[in-house]
């Protein structure tokens, strides 16, 4: 409901003048808290790597990529091509400061043709991957019923985790996607406020530490979670793991 009712309504209405202005508002509240680099997965991107080139933080930006045509590839793709032109023109600008990623939104808004192609382009061409990964329960389940596997397994055929990846949530891993996350050397990005406020659950962590997972933390932005407060995200995910 957030989602759909709230955000996608809201983010119809976004220009690219809107968006600089909130990366460098949201700018100011990380480095406030001292934060001194952020991975961001959005659209409208060239704005907010001008916000990271101007401001002095560093950055891992990527273009949300989604695909719903089952036909759908990335040649000729509008959106795939906005993260190629964003790496041409912004990939280690700044003297390295700033670095463009690769980004699949997700398992359940992206098709597997398109997938594998994103995947292979990011191996290929040496990049990063940013991805939402086992958020809510329904997106894990609905997962299993199209492909007969888990968003981790599915995507770790597609070739997606080929690359060094971040995974957003990971609220609903098993203990095999725990596994297949360690062995690719995955890191999973925590965001404890934001999972509460959306009501998505508890990603358990700790069994993410015993089975050698790379595990981060992370705010999922001001929309999920109102703050870029790393310090509460820390206090909260402390209280949660015990």
């Amino acid at each position: 409901t957030w989602l759909t009712t709230r955000i996608y309504p809201a983010e119809d209405r976004l220009t690219p003048e809107k968006v600089k202005a909130a990366s460098e508002l949201a700018i100011a509240e990380m480095i406030r808290g001292g934060i001194v680099s952020f991975s961001d997965m959005y659209f409208f991107c060239n704005e907010t790597a001008e916000a990271v080139i101007e401001s002095g933080i560093k950055a891992n930006l990527s273009r949300s990529l989604v695909s719903f045509d089952p036909a759908a590839r990335i040649m000729g793709d509008a959106r795939f091509a906005e993260s190629v032109e964003l790496v041409k023109h912004y990939h280690n600008a700044a003297k390295g400061r700033l670095k463009i990623d690769m980004s699949l939104h997700a398992e359940y808004t992206n098709v597997e043709g398109y997938i594998r192609d994103v995947a292979a382009y990011t191996k290929d061409a040496g990049l990063l991957m940013q991805i939402h990964l086992s958020e809510t329960e329904k997106e894990h389940n609905e997962c299993i019923e199209r492909h007969g596997k888990t968003p981790t397994a599915f995507l770790a055929d597609c070739g997606v985790f080929d690359s060094p990846a971040t995974c957003a949530h990971g609220v609903y891993l098993t203990d095999d996607d725990m596994k297949i996350l360690a062995a690719k050397g995955a890191s999973v990005a925590h965001n404890p406020c934001s999972n509460l406020k959306l009501g998505s659950g508890v990603a358990n962590i700790t069994k993410m530490c015993e089975m050698g997972v790379n595990v981060t933390l992370g705010t999922d932005g001001a929309a999920s979670n109102n703050s870029l407060d790393l310090f509460r995200e820390i206090y909260t995910a402390s209280l949660l793991a015990k």
